[in-house]
Order: structure tokens, then sequence, then C-alpha cells
């Protein structure tokens, strides 16, 4: 199966940058299997990782779970958070856009009414109908 075409091999999966850190005697047997370590897609390798540092948290006395649970909790009260402001700044938006065309309804009638005030009455009666 072909990688992805947007995978990424950190340093650390490369097996050059491996090797650097065993005896000299194991890194013959190694280099024997590097086609077959190569050939693992990116993605088993991440999960192998997952795996591998999961364990060594057990090992370790670290629980992932509560780990996990806190990260949920900080993550989701954020999510949380942005979405109240996001309400919040619709409602605000709503109100002043309400409020700026009720001032411009108001003002243009205004406007409108002092016209017909001022409008000439002898004007008015020999005008033409508008229909």
């Amino acid at each position: 199966m072909p990688e992805h075409r947007y995978s990424y091999r950190p340093a650390w999966t490369r097996l050059p940058y491996l090797l650097s850190f065993l005896p000299r005697n194991w890194t013959y047997c190694v280099r024997a299997k590097q086609p077959r370590i190569n050939a693992i897609p990116s993605m088993m390798l991440t999960q192998y990782s997952v795996a591998y540092i999961s364990a060594q948290y057990k090992v370790i006395g670290v629980n992932i779970s509560s780990i996990q649970n806190r990260y949920l909790i900080r993550i989701g009260s954020l999510m949380l958070l942005l979405t109240l402001a996001s309400a919040a700044a619709s409602i605000t938006v709503g109100y002043l856009s309400a409020r700026v065309a009720a001032g411009l309804g108001r003002n243009l009638r205004k406007q409108l009414f002092v016209r017909v005030e001022v409008f000439p009455i002898p004007n008015l009666i020999n005008s033409p109908p508008l229909l």
C-alpha cells in the first residue's frame, strides 16, 4: 500500500538515526533488515510508536487515561467558551444592525415628511398621477 503523499517521517523513525545509538555489532543485523523496515508505512510506524510510548508510560506509572481526560475537558471547555463568545457576538451584531436600520428608517421618513410638507399645494393638484 503506497504511503500518503503528505506523510512525513520524523528523524527518530529513520534507520540511520536509530542505528547511531546501537552498538557496532548490532548495526550489521539491523542493516540487513533495512529494506523491510523502510517498507513499513508511516501510519504503521506511528501506531507502533504510540503503543511503545504507552507501554513506557505504564512502566513509569503515568496514568494515561487521566492525561487524556484532562485534555478532553480542557479542549471541550475551550470549545464551549468559543461557542458562547460567538453567540454573544452574533446577538450583539443583530442588536446593533437593528438599531442602525431603525435609525436609518426614522431619518428617511423624517426627510420625506419634511419634503412633502414644504411641497407647494398647486404642484400637487396639477401634477400627473404617479400610477
